[in-house]
């Protein structure tokens, strides 16, 4: 009788630590699509401007007293300030699509143009790309990012959602 209750004991146990490791699980999983959910941002309309600064970079701010004017100038100029680390994939798919190794910052997609830097030759550079883009209109950075390839995030989430689904039924 005493090995049967220890034997009950033991299961017990065990379901009560499987219990807990699935809501474990299951909170990992909602943490993810969660975050996942929140860096895919939707904003109301695409960015004209797309612009990846570094914390504390000098340049970064010299380039950006060159772009807030042109913002008051045109408040229909959409600009989305990124801050690279944060962002560091965008950034290197805005890169590749552009034909431009991030060398230095701040990194200035507009329309169709790349500046990477910070100089007279790029503050003109970006003068006339923002004011070309609201005389003419352009496409959105942003568009360039949006890959028709493989959706990764969406098989992964799938396939997480599965593994939470078979360990919450067994």
């Amino acid at each position: 009788m005493t090995k049967r209750r220890e034997g009950g004991a033991a299961e017990e146990a065990r379901a009560k630590a499987h219990r807990a490791g699935v809501r474990w699980t299951v909170a990992i999983a909602v943490a993810v699509s969660l975050s996942a959910a929140a860096g895919a941002a939707v904003w109301a309309k695409d960015p004209d401007v797309v612009l990846f600064y570094r914390e504390g970079c000098h340049d970064c701010e010299r380039m950006d007293e060159v772009l807030k004017p042109l913002e008051q100038q045109h408040p229909d100029l959409v600009v989305l300030r990124l801050e690279e680390t944060a962002n560091l994939d965008l950034l290197w798919r805005l890169s590749s699509e552009y034909g431009v190794l991030p060398t230095a910052f701040p990194v200035i997609f507009v329309g169709a143009s790349a500046i990477v830097g910070v100089g007279r030759d790029k503050e003109l550079e970006l003068r006339n790309a923002v004011e070309d883009c609201v005389a003419n209109g352009c496409v959105s950075p942003l568009t360039a990012a949006v890959e028709p390839r493989i959706p990764w995030t969406l098989i992964l989430l799938g396939a997480l959602a599965a593994v939470v689904l078979v360990v919450v039924l067994l």
